[in-house]
């Protein structure tokens, strides 16, 4: 037990678990008012359920809406993007698209990869910038049909084509683990093309030849 515990509301976690599962907000916020020890998986949790008063509870008690889950896991707007709602909600209570985990990756790579279009411009007009989350690499493991469209409108705010993924971190050690699990595919130094040829995405590696000096 940490230095300082108090060994009542420690016991009152698992709790406080099952009440966030079960999305009871009543009992969840009593819990968490009482001062029951909080975590990024509980928020996580109750930011997939979309639900937001207990969230909000989470941030009354001075929780960090842009604290990240792990090393290679952005903060929680990443995991509501599938909801126009929830995104609003999170940039209304602070959350900064561009806040980043250790690997660089920000909620707004996750948005170029899996959210609408509309997402992605709401999210560029809300803080978010061309500047952090290797953009292009993610863009290019876009499975939906308007990829084009998004490398488009990210190419036009001034996205540089050439740049290196981990290239700032000096490291790519676990990143094949987090960025093509399962796809027997190592991205590490790797230009964005390189990912699209990697995955068989044709036409992105068309879109994206011209532009990167491969002819």
């Amino acid at each position: 037990m940490k230095e300082g515990a108090n060994p009542f509301l420690e016991g009152l976690q698992l709790p406080l678990h099952i009440a966030i599962r079960d999305n009871h907000a009543e009992a969840a916020v009593t819990l968490i008012d009482q001062g029951v020890p909080l975590s990024q998986h509980m928020f996580l949790h109750a930011t997939r359920l979309k639900s937001y008063v207990i969230l909000k509870a989470f941030i009354h008690k001075g929780w960090d809406i842009n604290a990240c889950l792990d090393y290679w896991t952005p903060p929680a707007l990443a995991f509501a993007l599938d909801d126009e709602t929830s995104v609003n909600w999170f940039l209304e209570n602070g959350a900064n698209p561009d806040a980043q985990c250790d690997s660089g990756c920000t909620s707004l790579s996750m948005a170029v990869k899996v959210a609408p279009i509309e997402t992605i411009k709401l999210l560029l007009s809300r803080g978010g910038t061309i500047k952090h989350g290797w953009l292009l690499h993610y863009v290019a493991m876009r499975e939906l049909a308007d990829c084009l469209e998004v490398l488009d409108h990210l190419l036009g705010r001034g996205l540089l084509v050439n740049n290196v993924m981990y290239k700032a971190l000096g490291t790519g050690t676990g990143s094949a683990l987090h960025f093509a699990a399962g796809r027997g595919q190592d991205p590490t130094g790797q230009l964005a093309i390189h990912w699209a040829q990697n995955r068989d995405y044709e036409s992105v590696v068309d879109f994206l030849r011209p532009l990167s000096g491969f002819g």
